[in-house]
C-alpha cells in the first residue's frame, strides 16, 4: 500500500526547486502526487516571443493550445510577458489573433509585462483595438490580482484601467491621437504606486498620427493625466539617458516622493558630467531614503576628444543627501579609459573624505564599490588602491562594511520586480 502525503506537503517539497526546471519536470514525470505542485512552478511565468517560423506561427498559438488542452493550468500562471521589439522581425502583435483568447482565461495574473516597437505606426495601434486585443488588454489589468505593470511602447493612459496597480514600469511610453474615445480615462479610483522604474532615454521620431511622450514632461504628463499618485512612493529606480532635462523630470518627481522613498537607483544623464552644466535637481529631499544605488560612467577617448567625468556631480550630490537615514550605498563605476593606470584617484579620496566624516551618513552601515569589467580589460588595476582607500574608511568609522568588487559586464542590477521569480 503506497503512502500518500497531503498536498501541502508535496507543495512544500517542490517548492525547494522553483528555480530548477529541469529538475521539476523530472519530479512531474516521476510522481503523479507531484504534478499539480510541479505545474504551478512550471507555468507561474510565461513569455511569449514574435513567430519564428515561416508559417508564423509564433508560441503564442502554443500557447492558446495549451490553454485549450489543459484549461487548469490557467490559474497557476501569474506573469506573462508579451514580447514585439526585435528590428529584425515583422511586427506582430497588432495581427495576432490568440491572445484575444489567452488574456481572458489568466483571472490569477499578478504581472503583465509587454515590449512593444518604437517603430510602430498608428494604423497598427488601430488594428490592435479594432481586434479585440486592446479590450482583453484592459479586461486583463482591471483583475485584483494584477499589481505589477511593465509596458514599453504602450499609450500611457491605459495604467488607468489597472486599480490594484502597485509596482509600475514605463519606458518610451506613446501619446496616441488616434481615436480619443478608444482609451477613456476611468477617474473612479486613484492608483497609489510603492514602486516605479522608468527610463527617459533619447527617443527616435516615429510615424505620425502616433508619437512618442516628448522627453521633456511626460513624467509630469503621466502624474497629471492618470490615476497615478506617486506621494506614497518607496522604491524608484530612475535612468536619465543623454539629456540634462531628464534631471528636470527627476526633480518634479522627487518633489511628490521625496519624503516617503526608501529606495533609489539612479543613473545620471551623461551631459549633467560636462563643465559648466548645474544639477537642478534637490537631493536634500530625500528625506527617509535607506538605499541608494548609482551608475555612473567616465569616458575619454583622445582621438574623438570625448571625455565624461561624473565624480564633480557626484560629489556634489553625495553632499547633499549625507543627512539622509541611508544604511547602504551602492556605485557602480564604468570605466571607459585606456589605459586604465592613467586614472586620476584623486576623485576618489575627495569622495572617502565624505563618506569618512563622522557628522555625515550617521547610520551608514554597508559601501559597496563595483566595478564592471570584461576578459581583455584592466578594471582590476583599480581595485587595489580603492580597496586601500575602504580600508581607511573602515578605521576611521567603526562598524560600517566596505566592499569593493569587479562584476561582469555593464548591466542594470537594480532588481525591481516585487517577486525575483519574475526576473
Amino acid at each position: 500500500m503506497s503512502a500518500h502525503f497531503p498536498p501541502e506537503i508535496d507543495d512544500e517539497i517542490v517548492s525547494y526547486l522553483w528555480d530548477e526546471n529541469d529538475s521539476l519536470k523530472a519530479c512531474s514525470l516521476a510522481c503523479r502526487a507531484f504534478l499539480p505542485a510541479c505545474q504551478k512552478h512550471l507555468l507561474s511565468k510565461i513569455v511569449l516571443f514574435p513567430p519564428t517560423d515561416r508559417k508564423k506561427r509564433g508560441n503564442g498559438a502554443r500557447f492558446q493550445q495549451l490553454l485549450k488542452n489543459s484549461p487548469h493550468i490557467s490559474k497557476y500562471i501569474h506573469y506573462l510577458e508579451v514580447i514585439d521589439r526585435s528590428t529584425q522581425e515583422k511586427e506582430w502583435l497588432s495581427k495576432d489573433t490568440t491572445l484575444t483568447y489567452s488574456l481572458p482565461l489568466l483571472r490569477c495574473l499578478k504581472a503583465l509585462v509587454i515590449q512593444y516597437r518604437t517603430s510602430v505606426k498608428g494604423g497598427n495601434w488601430e488594428r490592435i483595438a479594432r481586434g479585440g486585443l486592446l479590450g482583453s488588454l484592459l479586461d486583463v489589468m482591471r483583475l485584483p490580482s494584477l499589481t505589477y505593470l511593465n509596458f514599453r511602447c504602450l499609450p500611457v493612459a491605459m495604467v488607468n484601467y489597472c486599480p490594484s496597480l502597485k509596482h509600475l514600469a514605463l519606458n518610451r511610453m506613446m501619446n496616441l491621437a488616434v481615436a480619443p474615445a478608444m482609451l477613456p480615462i476611468d477617474s473612479s479610483k486613484t492608483i497609489y504606486l510603492d514602486s516605479l522604474k522608468v527610463h527617459l532615454v533619447d527617443l527616435c521620431p516615429i510615424s505620425t498620427p502616433v508619437t512618442i511622450l516628448s522627453q521633456v514632461g511626460w513624467l509630469a504628463d503621466m502624474i497629471n493625466k492618470t490615476q497615478i499618485d506617486v506621494g506614497r512612493l518607496k522604491k524608484l529606480h530612475v535612468e536619465a539617458g543623454n539629456d540634462i532635462r531628464a534631471h528636470v523630470e527627476m526633480k518634479m518627481l522627487l518633489s511628490h516622493c521625496g519624503d516617503s522613498l526608501e529606495e533609489l537607483a539612479f543613473v545620471p544623464a551623461f551631459s549633467s558630467t560636462l563643465p559648466g552644466v548645474e544639477d537642478p535637481i534637490d537631493w536634500s529631499v530625500l528625506t527617509k531614503l535607506r538605499t541608494f544605488y548609482i551608475q555612473i560612467e567616465m569616458v575619454c577617448d583622445n582621438d574623438e576628444g570625448v571625455f565624461y567625468d561624473p565624480f564633480p556631480w557626484f560629489i556634489n550630490m553625495i553632499t547633499q543627501v549625507s543627512s539622509s537615514p541611508i544604511e547602504e550605498f551602492v556605485v557602480e563605476v564604468n570605466y571607459r579609459i585606456s589605459p586604465l593606470d592613467a586614472v586620476d584617484m584623486s576623485s576618489w579620496t575627495d569622495v572617502m573624505s565624505i563618506f569618512s566624516d563622522q557628522k555625515r551618513f550617521l547610520r551608514l552601515r554597508r559601501l559597496k564599490i563595483r566595478i564592471p569589467h570584461d576578459i581583455s580589460s584592466q578594471e582590476i588595476e583599480i581595485v587595489r588602491p580603492l580597496e586601500n582607500l575602504t580600508a581607511k574608511l573602515i578605521a576611521t568609522r567603526e562598524g560600517i562594511d566596505c566592499e569593493v568588487s569587479l562584476v561582469d559586464g555593464y548591466e542594470d542590477f537594480f532588481i525591481f520586480p516585487p517577486d525575483p521569480t519574475w526576473m
